[in-house]
């Protein structure tokens, strides 16, 4: 038995060693814009935003003023004219569910949403 060992032992000592692993090479991203960066207001932040976010259900208008937190919290939002009540309640629903920029400071917005031909 003590031959059986030695014999499993040097064939454990006889397996070629395992080959080097080969570093891993980690591509450096380039840059999207390596031109100057654009600044955009907070106005532009919060409607590029609002375009991307919201689809109205049916035709029509409605002009609503936003107060947004300077942590980006809507802080108030009023409905001055509505041309569909539809519209109007599914802004009124959907706006709060929404997370604005931070933009550190108190910003104040009259918005005219419009789905139109």
């Amino acid at each position: 038995m003590l031959k059986e060992i030695e014999q499993n032992f040097e064939s454990l000592s006889n397996v070629a060693p395992l080959p080097k692993k080969s570093d891993i090479v980690v591509p450096t991203l380039a840059l999207q814009f390596q031109e100057q960066p654009q600044e955009y207001s907070a106005t532009e932040q919060i409607a590029s935003m609002l375009q991307n976010a919201l689809e109205l259900p049916e035709f029509g208008e409605v002009k609503i003023k936003l107060q947004i937190g300077r942590l980006g919290t809507l802080d108030n939002i009023e409905i001055l004219e509505a041309r569909s009540q539809k519209n109007a309640e599914f802004l009124k629903k959907r706006l709060p569910e929404l997370g604005f920029p931070c933009l550190n400071e108190v910003t104040t917005l009259t918005i005219v949403f419009s789905n139109a031909l």
